[in-house]
């Protein structure tokens, strides 16, 4: 959820359900607990990685970056993707097998890659381009392997998004300022 403050901007303030690792909750073992067409696709392809952190943090690094990638597409990065996939690896597609996550990743690696390609398009001569290019490719690549926060420089905890919040932050105070010299 965005939440927009008059004097302080756009607020990011939820990514859904709450959990926490030490304390079971009913929808922990939902394997989507959300609208589908944000969903990442190891969950769509109810593929899900093992243990908490991953599972859980891995998704809201997901949602993050598919977020930011709405942001500035209009368009839900996984709806993206979706609308790009061929049949046999597309989960979407009702009354069949879910087709096997790992054999279907590089079909969600094309397109992922087209989606990159089309908000660094839509960002060009912007002062945040580069960086938000960076931040959707980190926190939502496909292969939940690869998804980490923006940066995090092979420390353990490759969820950590304090790093990424303070980048948000200025870069928010950097389109502000150039907005104000036009």
């Amino acid at each position: 959820m965005i939440l927009v403050d008059a004097l302080r901007g756009a607020l990011i303030a939820d990514f859904g359900r709450s959990s926490h690792v030490d304390f079971k909750i009913d929808h922990d073992e939902f394997t989507c607990a959300g609208d589908l067409s944000y969903a990442p696709p190891e969950l769509l392809h109810e593929d899900p990685p093992r243990g908490w952190d991953a599972r859980r943090r891995g998704c809201d690094c997901y949602l993050l970056g598919s977020l930011i990638y709405s942001m500035f597409q209009q368009s839900s990065l996984t709806s993206f993707i979706i609308g790009r996939l061929p049949n046999n690896a597309n989960p979407m597609i009702r009354d069949r097998k879910i087709p096997d996550y790992r054999a279907s990743l590089p079909h969600w690696q094309n397109g992922f890659s087209e989606a990159l390609h089309l908000l660094s398009e839509g960002l060009r001569n912007s002062p945040i381009q580069s960086e938000v290019v960076e931040w959707v490719a980190q926190l939502s690549n496909p292969d939940f392997d690869l998804r980490c926060s923006p940066r995090s420089n092979g420390h353990v905890d490759k969820y950590d998004l304090s790093r990424l919040i303070s980048r948000l932050d200025r870069a928010k105070h950097t389109v502000i300022t150039i907005a104000n010299r036009n």
